[in-house]
């Protein structure tokens, strides 16, 4: 990595550098369960919707920047659902005893969803029976929304 590049909230923000990158191993399903983060609490700021696309404790405003000190957390989240919506992907889960419905941007999820649900229609349980979660705060016109950037199962991990 060239350097340390924090921007705003999003503290883990690195500068990759041009050099050559050395493969070490692929990331194990044991890995991605000991990297989960110990959050207390909420997913960040919430009480906080976005209006146009559904979403539940998904949004957080720009005047409350100063209360948030980091943008990616990987999490075991409760109840998870996730299905097509109006063409957007959403995944809707608890956590610590809060509801979260939020967009998911992982590419490998929208697009089986895409190609092999219809609008209205979930993905099957046993394929998220014990997923992680990446969750990211990502700002989008002077706001800061809760993304799911990456769904983490036992097969994919492999």
């Amino acid at each position: 990595m060239a350097e340390y590049v924090p921007e705003s909230f999003q503290s883990e923000n690195h500068l990759i550098d041009y050099s050559p990158w050395e493969w070490i191993r692929r990331a194990s399903w044991e890995d991605a369960v000991g990297a989960i983060d110990l959050v207390r609490g909420n997913l960040w700021i919430n009480g906080y919707d976005s209006r146009t696309t559904h979403g539940h404790n998904d949004h957080v405003p720009s005047s409350m920047y100063g209360e948030l000190e980091d943008s990616l957390l990987l999490i075991k989240p409760n109840k998870l659902d996730i299905y097509l919506r109006e063409r957007q992907i959403r995944a809707e889960f608890h956590f610590n005893k809060k509801c979260y419905n939020l967009s998911v941007t992982d590419p490998r999820v929208e697009g089986h969803c895409k190609k092999h649900l219809k609008d209205g229609e979930h993905l099957k349980l046993d394929r998220l029976k014990d997923a992680l979660l990446c969750i990211s705060l990502g700002e989008i016109n002077n706001s800061a929304y809760k993304l799911v950037a990456t769904v983490i199962t036992p097969k994919t991990a492999r």
